[in-house]
């Protein structure tokens, strides 16, 4: 698996009962730390790939906003809103997702192993 996917992390994957979750995807644009963070809207929702160290060997394909706009609190605890879009976006609604005892085999539209082969026609990342 991508490093790039290995460096989101939610609390409770740790058996740490807290509403936190950090991510970083190794974009330039450094960790972000989600502390009580909500979805406070969302656009453009597309279908991609994911994937999730919970569950090694199992990825999906899964609908998730292009756009996001967030609320949380930052390491000072004060409240912030964001804006993040593509890839990120992607992340952050995955890492949420856990937050709410959601994984992403509850959204996909369609579960595949590593190995399988690919739909005719159907183009996927490799490691989501």
């Amino acid at each position: 698996m991508d490093i790039t996917f290995r460096r989101r992390l939610a609390a409770n994957q740790i058996n740490i009962a807290k509403r936190l979750a950090v991510v970083d995807v190794e974009d330039g644009k450094g960790r972000l730390d989600l502390i009580n963070p909500e979805i406070l809207e969302g656009r453009d929702e597309e279908v991609g790939p994911d994937g999730c160290l919970s569950i090694p060997g199992l990825y999906g394909d899964t609908p998730r906003f292009k756009w996001i706009r967030v609320r949380t609190l930052n390491r000072e605890g004060e409240a912030i809103e964001f804006e993040e879009t593509d890839f990120r976006a992607r992340c952050i609604q995955h890492e949420i997702d856990h937050l709410n005892g959601i994984l992403f085999t509850s959204r996909a539209v369609r579960l595949y192993r590593e190995d399988e082969p690919e739909p005719a026609g159907k183009g996927r990342r490799k490691n989501p």
